[in-house]
């Protein structure tokens, strides 16, 4: 079933509801009225007879009739005068009686043709105790609405005066209005029904637009394209402003991935070509001087370190993209970067590899990673400083933070390429890099390892002046002493030689 139908379903379903609850209630709230207006209207009608009986006390008393011929007629001639004054109080659907004590009928208007209207048991013990009686009954397939009031002391009435008025034309009124209200409803449902079809239609249409287009986009591929968004910002427009924005997502990793991959097939290729001309050359040669296999042999050694290291970093990038979490734990930065300069001075060759300020902090973090990070910033800084120039390691804290600085004296980073060089395979000396076996993966490796550690990596470089990456990250407690560590170095020459 289609969202469209639903909608309109519910919507029809929920009037349904409204008209049952509320047309019940509007049919019994006019019938209360009208019978309440009934009620207003006989009120005073009941007050001119109890008037007319007060003044005419006779009205109450019931003839005697006797066998006597003569004064059978008397008896008859005075009910008659008696009824054309009560005849005076009605109209046509309109009625007067008179009742005793016991609820028997003293006199009534001639309109009644001898009938008796109806009264409840409730209303003769309402009206005993004083109080005039409102009521509803039938006669003869007809409903009426009498008012029954008392004549004399509460408690002990003589008489009783039931006035009432025929409902048969208020119930064809109320007949009319029903038929009106049963009619009317199943038409608005009906109604519902078109026009909540007609709505949803239309407030699904730029839903439905949006569906195609996307699915379009999905067929082809083509993140690049964009919905249109027009000048409303309602559901739909920002519906269609997040669909565009996750398009530039899209876009922006798959061209990333097929950046990475033309990349990775490239940095790949070479070494591959490398060991296949070698190999190819120590098949063709067999008998060559062995100075020449060795050093064929060496070459395919070399490609082929470099071949394990690339695929080694793209292992890990391929993990770090797949959600890889660290395990987390206090770690001594001061110790690791100390271990860190320990390990790197004998590689550092004719570079000045020296350890700066280095405070006593305590970060949260992967002892193991970080080491990474470091070695790699580290072995970056030795392979871009000439020889003669310095790379300096520090450690400093800076309000709760922990501040862990490289900073060489490098050929330095052009402008242009400063802002990609966290990008994968990116290379600012692509030429010079591929000599030092670098595939441009290191720094964003580093990146990766600072993120998950919710640190901030960063990067200040001038040409011909130097380079200086800096990883900011949070500390715990008041791991920081009182004194800075005396710089240790190869010399105190290169300790002095420091920028």
């Amino acid at each position: 079933m289609s969202i469209r139908l639903r909608l309109a379903l519910w919507y029809t379903g929920f009037l349904a509801l409204m008209f049952l609850i509320f047309a019940p209630l509007a049919y019994l709230t006019l019938e209360r009225q009208t019978l309440a207006e009934v009620d207003r209207w006989l009120s005073p009608l009941s007050e001119r007879v109890m008037e007319a009986v007060r003044a005419d006390p006779k009205l109450l008393e019931a003839p005697t009739l006797s066998s006597n011929p003569a004064d059978l007629a008397r008896a008859v001639a005075g009910i008659s005068e008696q009824e054309k004054r009560l005849e005076s109080f009605t109209s046509q659907g309109v009625f007067v009686e008179l009742l005793d004590p016991n609820g028997r009928v003293i006199l009534r208007s001639p309109n009644l043709d001898g009938k008796a209207i109806p009264v409840p048991d409730g209303a003769f013990a309402s009206a005993w105790w004083g109080a005039p009686a409102s009521f509803t009954s039938e006669l003869e397939g007809t409903r009426y609405r009498g008012l029954l009031a008392p004549m004399g002391e509460k408690g002990d009435p003589h008489a009783f005066v039931l006035v009432s008025r025929s409902l048969e034309q208020v119930d064809g009124s109320l007949a009319g209005f029903r038929l009106l209200l049963v009619a009317g409803n199943l038409l608005g449902l009906l109604l519902a029904v078109g026009v909540g079809w007609l709505i949803a239609r239309n407030g699904l249409r730029p839903i439905e637009e949006i569906t195609r287009a996307a699915r379009s986009i999905a067929l082809s591929q083509g993140f690049g394209q964009r919905l249109k968004v027009g000048q409303s910002r309602d559901e739909v427009g920002r519906l269609a402003l997040t669909v565009n924005e996750m398009l530039a997502s899209l876009d922006a990793a798959y061209a990333a991935q097929r950046r990475f991959v033309a990349d990775a097939s490239h940095e790949l290729r070479s070494p591959l070509t490398s060991i296949r001309s070698n190999i190819d050359i120590l098949r063709r040669a067999l008998d060559a001087p062995r100075e020449d296999r060795e050093e064929a042999l060496a070459d395919v050694s070399a490609e082929l370190e470099r071949m394990s290291r690339l695929i080694s970093d793209l292992l890990l990038l391929a993990r770090a993209d797949a959600g890889q979490r660290m395990e987390m734990g206090k770690v001594a930065l001061d110790e690791l970067v100390r271990d860190v300069h320990r390990q790197m001075e004998p590689q550092a060759g004719s570079v000045a590899l020296q350890l700066g300020p280095v405070r006593r902090t305590t970060v949260k973090g992967n002892a193991d990673w970080l080491k990474q990070l470091l070695l790699i910033l580290v072995d970056n800084a030795l392979k871009y400083t000439p020889r003669g120039g310095s790379v300096w390691i520090s450690l400093d804290r800076s309000g709760d933070g922990a501040v862990l600085t490289v900073r060489d004296t490098g050929m330095g980073i052009s402008p242009e390429d400063l802002p990609h060089v966290f990008e994968r395979f990116y290379r600012a000396d692509k030429a010079r890099a591929r000599e030092e076996g670098g595939a441009g993966l290191g720094l964003a490796i580093a990146k990766w390892i600072a993120e998950e550690h919710h640190g901030d990596l960063t990067v200040e470089s001038e040409l011909g002046r130097g380079t200086t990456f800096s990883l900011r990250l949070r500390a715990i407690g008041n791991q920081l002493s009182a004194v800075s560590q005396k710089p240790e170095g190869r010399s105190e020459k290169a300790t002095a030689d420091r920028p």
